[in-house]
């Protein structure tokens, strides 16, 4: 294969390619244009359109490009979306309303899992797509990445989360791709990648803990696992200098941190992230109430063990949002039964791909998950994270990711 994208990669799939990368960059596009370049401060009001268009959109190129989409459709992807509408049913029908609308269950969680088992794309255009649409964020930083407390320079959690998705796209680009790349394309990646990472330091600086650990994590993963033409395997060695770093991690926390603080603040650089993992836990509760959360969300669980609370309930049942960990959430609104539907060929399909996975499958699905699942098990509200049911739809999905070099369109 040459050093640039092959040209026989079909117009279709290329378009497909570019709708994806829009779709999963959809939170940071709508917070750029809401809050960067609109005078009407109305948050989702754009997310609202854009959503159903990029999704109408993708069906029409599913259809031009021949695709027969009843055979591409995973039997697995279709029995869970099933039975997650009936769960939105009957909980509508017999408990209560669900605080997602229907409208946004059906575009937010049902056809994100769907896309990836209709139409297929290009890893490298649909990353470096992921990379590129955030771009003009860069010309309103002063009010995309404006202060949202009157107290404290913070970033909300939502826009440090929005913002992940490109900056992890540009981590795993650069590594998996940059090599490949002729001199104008390494240009354009070089300028994506300097955008990005601007918008990494603005996290750095004011945004939260979360972004950042998954953005380590993701780095500790590309140290440890290794492609190569017959999948992945562990650089054994890597992965015991990961571990004894984690273990002294661990024991010299409590000092470590805070010099590690200091030492930044003596450059002129702070880091809001150190700042309240010291002040939280001078308070006791690093976990930032999240340990209350959890008791009130198990107890819920133990209540209704096998069939749950409803779908999405949580808010009118305790008053507060939501558990913050997407496992739980599934316990508390669905059950041991919607663990076991949907956690189950989660497992068993990450598994089958981990073992057989080219490095442009590997590619899409480290990046999917790093850009999704932390966020989800520790701050988000899992009915309103597309890109995680968008990652669990490649998943089950066996044809989303094409070879560059087997076209078979």
């Amino acid at each position: 294969m040459s050093n640039s994208i092959s040209n026989n990669i079909p117009k279709v799939v290329i378009l497909q390619s570019l709708l994806v990368a829009f779709y999963a960059d959809m939170k940071c596009i709508n917070w750029t244009i809401t809050y960067g370049y609109s005078s009407v401060n109305v948050e989702a009001g754009y997310m609202s359109i854009l959503y159903p268009g990029v999704i109408l959109m993708s069906l029409i190129f599913a259809m031009i490009g021949k695709n027969n989409i009843s055979k591409r459709l995973s039997i697995t992807c279709i029995i869970i979306v099933s039975i997650l509408l009936l769960f939105y049913i009957a909980t509508l029908s017999f408990i209560g309303p669900p605080k997602i609308g229907i409208s946004m269950f059906l575009v937010m969680v049902i056809a994100s899992l769907l896309l990836p088992n209709i139409i297929r794309v290009n890893a490298r255009i649909m990353i470096k797509g992921i990379m590129f649409f955030p771009f003009f964020a860069i010309f309103r930083q002063n009010r995309v990445f404006a202060s949202v407390s009157s107290w404290q320079e913070v970033l909300s959690m939502e826009t440090s989360y929005a913002f992940l998705v490109p900056i992890i796209a540009t981590i795993g680009y650069l590594f998996f791709y940059f090599k490949e790349e002729n001199s104008v394309q390494r240009k354009l990646t070089l300028l994506l990648s300097t955008i990005n990472m601007v918008y990494f330091f603005q996290i750095v600086q004011y945004g939260s803990r979360g972004p950042i650990l998954s953005v380590l994590l993701f780095l500790v993963v590309l140290y440890v696992i290794k492609t190569s033409q017959k999948g992945i395997s562990v650089r054994h060695s890597s992965l015991f200098l990961v571990i004894i770093g984690a273990i002294m991690l661990v024991f010299t926390f409590s000092t470590s941190i805070p010099f590690v603080n200091e030492a930044l603040n003596t450059i002129g650089l702070n880091v809001h992230a150190l700042d309240k993992i010291i002040r939280l836990s001078e308070e006791g509760d690093i976990t930032n109430g999240r340990e209350v959360i959890n008791s009130i969300t198990w107890s819920g669980i133990i209540e209704s063990p096998f069939f749950g609370h409803g779908l999405d309930r949580f808010d009118a049942n305790t008053g507060l949002l939501y558990p913050h960990n997407f496992i739980l959430q599934i316990l508390y609104d669905g059950g041991v039964l919607l663990l076991l539907v949907l956690m189950v060929p989660v497992i068993v399909c990450s598994t089958r791909i981990l073992r057989t996975c080219s490095k442009d499958e590997y590619a899409v699905f480290v990046i999917l998950m790093f850009s999704s699942v932390p966020g989800a098990l520790f701050s988000g509200d899992m009915w309103g994270v597309a890109g995680l049911w968008l990652f669990f739809g490649f998943i089950l999905s066996r044809y989303f990711v094409i070879e560059e070099d087997k076209y078979s369109y």
